[in-house]
């Protein structure tokens, strides 16, 4: 016999029994007088109820949010239930989806070991305490590793990102421009933390893999992070070491402010021409001395274009490439390693073929995109007049000033051709009073079949 009645007194009143015999069960007392207000919480719908309720939605969309579930609890069984539940329930569900983060771990010696099974000349290696005990796990596939000496520029962008995992964590990247000035990604590893320890480790593999003894000819790009410049200094003392003017001007602006002070530091970071760049300098310290002191305090020539190598044919001065791929893989970071690992890999292996497939139905010569940046700078050559000289020589003047430029070298005095690789708005004005195509003049970085 079962009895329910409400709690609040009202006369409500059920009884039930079981007839066992036919397995059911028969009401025999029904008062449904029921005024009182309808209870949304119910202690039975528990967080390990909740998650096997969801298991298959967690199975096709683990990014569902426990709001989410939270809101569907309620529309579709009329109950309410608390957000930390629901957090607990995700947690349980994912859980026994995806196993353990114990059981990841346990599996990373085999997944080592199915990875070098399937990519031979691959570089997988793990780092060691004294103890034995699991630091880092290095990622480098032979494909883009070969892509990369192939094609790209020699210029990495170096970044770290948390791994949002309760264990915590940070995953070290290498990332590249290739000839579309896209995100390019080489190598990846997983570290405890981010400093000057893991970044030697996770660089002296990444200089042995792209056969880089002191560094000459190579260009990094980092966010300043705690360690990294003494690790490039150490280990690739002639390699250029650029830093994110981004970080810089959020790291200058929080003493001078001001949008005129903004202009004046952008416009002395974009200078490509010594000359020019000294006086944006100028300008800056008739503004405000102070700003202009604490703008020469942050090494200039490590983000101020009229000081970079000309050697990468690129005038990045920013860490975008690296800090896109850590937005690519953001939602990847949030799981167990292995299955993180693994969504990195599947994730890049589908945009490499993506981006063959596009290359292939393109025509010209150069990539798309930087035809598209050609295209702009043609169309503000149409200001610049052309004088020729001999020996395939030209001065350029755009109002009062005036620059040369030499075809076959490649050169221009504004150091904007020697800096990306591509004809600047000086040499479009050239290559078209010679009535040449512009795209021939480009870097064979640019190339689509290189």
């Amino acid at each position: 016999m079962l009895e329910v009645v409400c709690v609040e007194g009202y006369p409500f009143r059920l009884y039930v029994s079981v007839i066992h015999r036919e397995q059911v069960v028969c009401i025999k007392t029904l008062v449904h007088e029921h005024i009182c207000t309808r209870e949304m919480r119910n202690r039975q719908a528990t967080a390990a109820w909740l998650a096997e309720e969801y298991m298959s939605m967690f199975e096709t969309n683990p990014n569902w949010t426990p709001q989410q579930m939270k809101g569907d609890a309620f529309k579709t069984y009329v109950v309410d239930v608390h957000k930390q539940k629901c957090y607990r329930a995700k947690h349980m569900a994912l859980t026994k989806l995806r196993g353990t983060v114990g059981e990841h771990y346990a599996q990373l010696r085999p997944y080592c070991a199915e990875l070098l099974r399937v990519d031979p000349e691959g570089r997988f290696e793990f780092l060691l305490n004294d103890h034995g005990q699991f630091e880092g796990f290095f990622i480098g596939f032979s494909a883009l590793k070969h892509g990369f000496l192939a094609g790209c520029r020699p210029l990495l962008g170096l970044d770290g990102c948390f791994l949002k995992t309760f264990l915590g964590g940070t995953l070290l990247t290498a990332v590249a421009k290739d000839g579309n000035n896209q995100m390019y990604p080489i190598f990846w590893a997983v570290a405890a933390t981010e400093n000057e320890e893991y970044w030697t480790w996770f660089i002296r593999i990444l200089l042995e893999e792209l056969n880089i003894s002191d560094g000459m000819g190579f260009t990094f790009i980092s966010d300043q992070q705690k360690g990294l410049g003494n690790a490039i200094a150490n280990l690739a003392p002639l390699a250029e070491h650029r830093n994110c003017a981004r970080h810089v001007y959020c790291n200058w602006k929080k003493e001078f402010k001001g949008e005129t002070l903004k202009r004046c530091f952008w416009q002395a970071v974009n200078c490509t021409n010594p000359e020019t760049h000294k006086h944006a300098l100028v300008e800056m310290m008739k503004e405000n001395e102070a700003a202009y002191n604490g703008f020469i305090e942050r090494e200039t020539y490590r983000f101020c274009k009229a000081y970079i190598s000309d050697m990468p044919k690129s005038d990045m001065i920013d860490n975008n490439i690296a800090e896109t791929f850590n937005a690519y893989i953001l939602k990847s970071r949030t799981k167990h390693i292995i299955d993180m690992l693994e969504e990195i890999r599947v994730s890049i292996m589908e945009r490499m073929h993506d981006k063959h497939e596009e290359m292939k139905n393109m025509t010209g010569r150069i990539c798309p995109r930087i035809v598209q940046r050609l295209e702009v700078t043609r169309y503000y050559s149409r200001n610049c007049i052309c004088k020729p000289d001999v020996g395939g020589r030209y001065q350029i003047m755009i109002g009062d000033e005036g620059y040369v430029v030499h075809l076959e070298g490649h050169t221009c005095t504004c150091r904007g051709w020697q800096i990306t690789g591509l004809p600047c708005t000086h040499a479009c004005t050239a290559i078209h009073f010679m009535h040449q195509a512009h795209a021939d003049y480009a870097h064979r970085f640019v190339d689509v079949h290189i």
